[in-house]
């Protein structure tokens, strides 16, 4: 039997799924982006602080709007379905520019078909996580954006 229930019920598993990974891999980066950036500049002194901001402007606007959807997820159904699709079309928009401007600089090398096949997956799993999860919610978009005439359905 189908019942309805109402938009503010529970999160469903994807959903938990984006909250708890959203939050885990924010940190993960959050540390990451730290480390990178106190290796790249310790022991120099000509370390222009302004170059250091702009280089990981981008990724930390990501990771900040990558946990502000996973936090919000959990607050309003409605508003952190839109927020995730908006971390999900800049994630997409600013890996495909990270990825052109490391072959244009020629930064991106494979040698041997060992290092070949790892770039592929790499690439793969880079843009098709993103891809799989943009899918995801657009076709579930009943059940963060449910109306009266389109109401949440469980089975």
């Amino acid at each position: 039997m189908v019942e309805e229930k109402a938009a503010s019920s529970k999160l469903h598993w994807p959903a938990w799924i984006w909250v708890v990974g959203g939050l885990i891999v924010g940190g993960v980066l959050i540390v990451g982006t730290i480390v990178e950036i106190s290796h790249g500049i310790e022991g120099d002194p000509d370390v222009i602080w302004l170059d250091v901001f702009k280089a990981f402007g981008l990724r930390c606007f990501n990771i900040l709007i990558l946990i502000a959807s996973a936090v919000t997820m959990l607050i309003k159904r409605k508003i952190g379905w839109i927020f995730a699709l908006v971390t999900l079309a800049f994630t997409l928009v600013y890996r495909s520019v990270s990825w052109i401007w490391w072959l244009f600089r020629g930064e991106i090398e494979a040698e041997t078909t060992g290092q070949l096949l790892f770039l592929l997956i790499v690439v793969v799993l880079t843009f098709g996580i993103p891809i799989a999860w943009l899918i995801y919610f657009i076709r579930a978009r009943k059940r963060y954006w449910p109306s009266k005439s389109n109401p949440v359905i469980s089975p």
